[in-house]
């Protein structure tokens, strides 16, 4: 059980239930749902949380798919749960 209560999709507002919907069906590396719903009790943390991560995964001098073949290595050399 998380100790910050997770804010249910039916009561974000639609703006943000639309984004986390679209990061839930094309998920990128580090993007748990759970855990921007739980950033949700304060919206305007958890936009600029999800902006981060759009602007950090997005293709640009390293592609996207190398960004998240390195969070997976990284998880691994940890001993994460990726």
């Amino acid at each position: 059980m998380p100790r910050v209560p997770l804010i249910a999709f039916d009561d974000l507002d639609p703006e943000d239930r639309a984004a986390l919907s679209d990061l839930a069906a094309a998920p990128a590396p580090g993007a748990d749902v759970a855990l921007f719903q739980a950033l949700a009790q304060r919206p305007a943390l958890m936009r600029t949380a999800l902006a981060h991560l759009r602007a950090l995964m997005a293709d640009g001098a390293v592609p996207a798919d190398l960004k998240a073949l390195v969070a997976v290595r990284v998880a691994q050399v940890n001993h994460c749960v990726y």
